[in-house]
């Protein structure tokens, strides 16, 4: 007698097949036609259909309808991106705009110091440079002065520290 594993082997094989041929045979019959009746409109035929996996195509509205919401999805995603880059857009041109704002104040304060440069005697201007010159070559000689002080004291220190043993 055989191995009652074997058996249950063999049965199970056997379902799996005729499963499997039923499944193309449904899909075939539904594909051409014959059997698309009972399976769109009986309960039974449409809980066969869905339990092995079979998807029934929808004819006449319903098809239009689900073409409809497809495309509405679609079209959702595009108007969605494109708010996406629009709200990009606009963020962007009042960045700029706020940039345009400081530039044109820094222009209105240039303005006014030109104006206000041009408005000073030319007699003025050169006197003050004669000034700034002025103090320019007096810091040169104090520069000069501190220097070679900088250099005797540090000499003289120098000199003490090598008499005291120091250095």
């Amino acid at each position: 007698m055989p191995d009652m594993t074997f058996v249950l082997a063999l049965v199970s094989a056997a379902i799996g097949i005729l499963l499997s041929l039923m499944n193309v045979a449904l899909s075939q019959s539904i594909k051409s036609g014959t059997g698309e009746k009972f399976f769109r409109e009986t309960r039974a035929g449409r809980q066969i259909a869905r339990a092995l996996g079979i998807e029934l195509s929808l004819t006449g509205p319903e098809a239009l309808f689900k073409e409809l919401s497809v495309a509405s999805q679609k079209m959702d995603e595009v108007v969605k991106q494109i708010q996406e880059y629009t709200q990009g857009r606009e963020l962007a041109v009042a960045k700029l705009e706020s940039q345009l704002g400081v530039l044109s104040q820094q222009e209105q304060e240039m303005k006014e110091r030109i104006q206000g440069l041009q408005n000073v005697p030319l007699v003025a201007a050169e006197y003050f440079a004669q000034l700034v010159n002025k103090g320019e070559k007096r810091s040169a000689l104090r520069d000069y002065v501190l220097f070679l002080m900088g250099v005797v004291v540090t000499s003289g220190v120098e000199v003490v520290l090598r008499k005291m043993g120091w250095v």
